[in-house]
């Protein structure tokens, strides 16, 4: 339930003299809550019903600049490496984030594995298409056109076999599995 329901419950739970237990059940909160929203709500208004961090950036999130510098990083001195190496490598520079962390600033500044599989290549893909059509610059429309290319090149595949059968597999073991 938002904000703006429980302030209107609250609001007509006082306006009105009404039913706690009734306000407590469309809230989906005990009594003694709906005791403390009240108290609030005269104290405070419709301030009292605002989350207390609204406006502020989590605790843990990462700065715009760590960001960017983990971008920068990857584009110019790393390029190519997959993202858990990569993250291992600016570990070593002093950047101590997550492999997940990584891998959601390099998505966000449009950046792909070169481990995706064919399914994060589509919807990557997908998504480019979109902001290819959003673009209102030549440069820019360009800029997307190369990442196009560049994450279509991403883990090229094997090319099939023209004959059924023609690949051969085997086993590479020094053990004698079967039989002499």
């Amino acid at each position: 339930m938002n904000e703006q329901e429980k302030y209107e419950v609250i609001k007509e739970l006082c306006d009105r003299v009404g039913n706690k237990h009734r306000a407590a059940l469309a809230l989906g909160c005990t009594k003694r809550t709906v005791d403390r929203h009240i108290a609030g709500y005269k104290a405070e208004g419709k301030a009292h019903f605002a989350h207390g961090n609204r406006g502020r950036a989590p605790a843990h999130a990462l700065s715009s600049d760590t960001r960017r510098d983990i971008v920068d990083l990857y584009e110019n001195k790393y390029n190519g490496a997959n993202f858990a190496h990569f993250t291992e490598l600016i570990g070593a520079e002093g950047i101590c984030v997550s492999e997940s962390a990584v891998r959601n600033v390099l998505a966000d500044a449009g950046i792909l594995s070169p481990k995706a599989r064919r399914k994060t290549r589509r919807e990557f893909r997908v998504r480019l298409d979109a902001e290819m059509k959003q673009a209102k610059t030549k440069k820019e429309a360009e800029r997307i056109r190369t990442r196009i290319i560049a994450a279509a090149d991403v883990r090229p595949r094997r090319p099939g076999s023209s004959r059924f059968g023609e690949m051969l597999q085997m086993d590479a073991s020094l053990h004698m599995w079967f039989g002499d």
